[in-house]
This record gives structure tokens, sequence and C-alpha cells, in this order.
């Protein structure tokens, strides 16, 4: 099933595009080391002032940005990639959310589909990366409409953001990659915190059937200092916590999936509909923000939006 999406554009505060999605998830990996992550649930904005006192739980979240190749991927096919991705969930241990989409204006941005998983703990991530079901799911699914190259290609294998654990696994799957190599791939693992709530940390309830997946991944400069860096995630945890009656959940991190070191930082938001989405980013506080807190300081930055839609419970 085909649902609203939307990319937005890179070093810049996001305006939004309207374009295509896929319920599902997306493939992106938070991690906070010396950032705390943050999470803030839904709630009345008169409520907002005891959430300080709220109990909170660890989590570990991973985001998968890819690159397929439109000319291999029908609309069948594309459905069955999704949905396979998807319902990995049901087949796997320590996977407590996800969602997976299709990004829609594919002229703004390098990739065009996204997996966001979220896991108790980093051991849960480690198997994943290793689950024989779910390299299958990528061999069978994924991978063969992703984007390669020959390995003498100019482009440098460390720069790739393939995961080195991953394809070794692949080659365990029998795949030919000594001449191919993927491209477009794109993992970051963060640690973050969530409300020490059922609903909350599984993502379920009538709040998650819906809304606008949010993506912000960004590389901070070299030459931006510690107090640089955490004032300007500070501010952003800041203000989608101020709005909850546009966020439903907002966690964030510093990436450390040492593999795949594009990205620095991660942050996933789920607003609870397009129109909250298109506020909060057309917004003078967003905006304002991005330019004092993240312009002077990111060397690159990535967001993309996608629309979540409930979703079937079949495993495929």
């Amino acid at each position: 099933m085909i649902h609203q999406a939307l990319a937005l554009p890179r070093l810049a505060h996001p305006f939004l595009t309207r374009g295509f999605g896929s319920s599902g998830g997306v493939f992106l990996h938070q991690s906070r080391t010396k950032h705390q992550g943050v999470a803030f649930c839904a709630a009345d904005d008169d409520q907002f002032a005891s959430s300080k006192s709220i109990q909170t739980r660890k989590v570990v979240e991973h985001v998968c940005l890819l690159k397929a190749k439109q000319s291999l991927l029908s609309e069948e096919k594309e459905k069955d990639m999704l949905d396979y991705l998807y319902t990995s969930q049901y087949q796997m241990r320590g996977i407590v959310a996800i969602s997976v989409g299709s990004i829609g204006d594919k002229s703004s941005g390098d990739f065009t589909h996204a997996l966001f998983v979220r896991f108790q703990r980093k051991e849960d991530l480690e198997m994943f990366y290793e689950n024989p079901l779910f390299l299958k799911v990528l061999n069978e699914h994924v991978t063969p409409f992703c984007h390669v190259c020959p390995l003498t290609c100019k482009t440098p294998f460390l720069s790739l953001a393939l995961s080195s654990r991953l394809l070794i696994l692949l080659v365990l799957l029998y795949l030919d990659v000594s001449s191919l190599m993927l491209q477009g791939l794109t993992n970051v693992d963060y640690e973050s915190e969530v409300e020490d709530d059922i609903l909350s940390i599984f993502r379920k309830g009538e709040e998650y059937n819906y809304g606008e997946e949010f993506v912000l991944l960004v590389t901070f400069a070299k030459n931006a200092s510690e107090k640089n860096i955490k004032d300007a995630m500070d501010s952003f945890a800041q203000l989608t916590s101020s709005l909850p009656s546009l966020v439903v959940q907002s966690t964030q991190g510093s990436n450390f999936n040492e593999s795949s070191g594009e990205f620095t930082h991660a942050a996933v938001v789920r607003f609870r509909s397009f129109d909250a989405m298109e506020i909060f980013v057309e917004g003078r506080e967003y905006k304002d923000m991005w330019r004092s807190q993240f312009e002077p300081f990111v060397e690159k930055s990535v967001a993309l939006h996608f629309s979540v839609d409930p979703v079937g419970t079949d495993v495929m």
C-alpha cells in the first residue's frame, strides 16, 4: 500500500515536498554516547510541565537508508520488499518497534527507502545484524534492487555505509561480493531514552497507528566543540518536547556504529500527521533553531519523511 511521504534537502532547514511512501519501517541506527537521547510522548500542552518527572528507559535504535534501482523495482516488488522488512519483526527476538517507508521526492536526495528499528539492548542489535532470517530478506528482497558497482570503482571502500559485519554475513550467504559492492546504504545506530511505559516503548496504541515519521541525520564539523554539539542537540530536543500537540515521540543520539560513520548524530520524530510535520518544519522556531544552532557547525545533513499507516500482522 502506497502512502504519502516526503524527502527534505540537505544542509538547510527542511522545506517539505509531497511524494509517496509505503507503510513499514526505515533502517536507521541511532545511539547516544556523550549526548543523552531524549524521548517525549504525546501529552496535552498543559501537562508538559510534569514531563521532567517521568521515568525513562534506555533503548537502542537503528536507522537504515538505501538507494534502490527504480528501473528494477516494480510497485509489486517494492510492496513485497517493504512488507518483508516490516514483518521480519515477528520472526526475530529483540525488536520492539519498526517502521519502514518509501521516500517520496527522489530528486531531492540520494535515498529511496528508509527503515527504523528499535531494540531493548545493544546485544539485540548485534543479533539482528547476524540473524539468518533477516539476512535472507536482505539477500532476496533488498540487495537485488540496490545500486551496485564493480570493485574497481573509484569510491573508497571504507566510505561506503555498508557495515563490515553485514558484508561478511552476505558472503556467508554465498553472495558474489567479489565483483559487486553495494552503494547507497547508510546505517546509523544510537542509544536513547523513552518513557518507561509499554505503549511508548513498543510504539503501540492509537497514537502510533498513524502519523508522519521524520528522520534527521547530521554530521557535525570537526571544528565544532562538544558544547556546540550539545547545545544543538539539546535545542532540538527542547523544541520537540515543547510541542506535544504536534509530536507523539522524539528520540535522538550520537552514532555509535563504527563501521558506518558518515553521520555523527541522528533524530527520529513521530508526528501526529503530515500537517503537524509541516507546521513544525515551516515554523519560525525550527528555522531559527536550525540557523543559529546547527547551520554554523554542520558539515552535512539529510532530512526525510514518510507516512505511517496501520499495517497487517501477516508474516511474509
